[in-house]
């Protein structure tokens, strides 16, 4: 209900010009200046705008196969496993990206740039105190603003958590999929 409700508060805040709300409320890396506390428990609800697919089959996901683990450990253990997971899918995300930003951090530094000027210039703020960027630079500085703007968004982490917990409780159910005639136990199709 909750990835409902943000989808469709996201869609009418959009729709009323507030086009960034889906990159402020998405996930960034820990170390990039767009990160913000809030973001953790926030990525979780919010979906693509441009790609009604990405909530569909989310939740389509979550209710097939949410419904079967809610129904085995009760409401509270499932919150608190889905929360769990969600978190667990960010910090994976962030385990390699926030080595790559201080990498291209200090390789900018290296190059005598502020990270500071350079994180202004990003945002549009000093846009007059960044030195002439040499081609070396400025494959590091456009390497540096792909991954400060890069975000995760959507309930895909905690789905994933969810349905690798379905294989491992019940690795011998047998799961159809669409077009495909014969059945495939969940350990495989899952975990394939």
């Amino acid at each position: 209900i909750i990835n409902i409700l943000v989808y469709v508060v996201m869609m009418v805040g959009i729709s009323m010009g507030h086009t960034m709300l889906p990159f402020y409320l998405s996930a960034h890396y820990f170390n990039a200046p767009t990160f913000e506390p809030y973001q953790i428990v926030s990525h979780m609800f919010t979906h693509s705008a441009t790609d009604i697919f990405h909530i569909v089959f989310n939740m389509l996901l979550l209710v097939s196969f949410g419904s079967h683990l809610e129904r085995l450990w009760g409401p509270k253990r499932y919150f608190i496993f889905y929360f769990a997971c969600g978190i667990g899918a960010l910090v994976l995300y962030n385990s390699i990206g926030i080595y790559e930003i201080y990498q291209l951090k200090n390789a900018l530094m290296a190059e005598g740039y502020n990270i500071d000027v350079v994180n202004e210039y990003l945002w549009g703020e000093n846009v007059t105190n960044l030195p002439v960027l040499t081609k070396n630079s400025q494959e590091l500085f456009n390497a540096y603003s792909q991954m400060v703007f890069s975000s995760m968004a959507g309930a895909s982490g905690a789905v994933f958590g969810l349905l690798a917990a379905f294989a491992v409780l019940f690795p011998n159910t047998e799961l159809f999929l669409m077009f495909i005639p014969f059945p495939i136990k969940a350990k495989f199709l899952i975990g394939g």
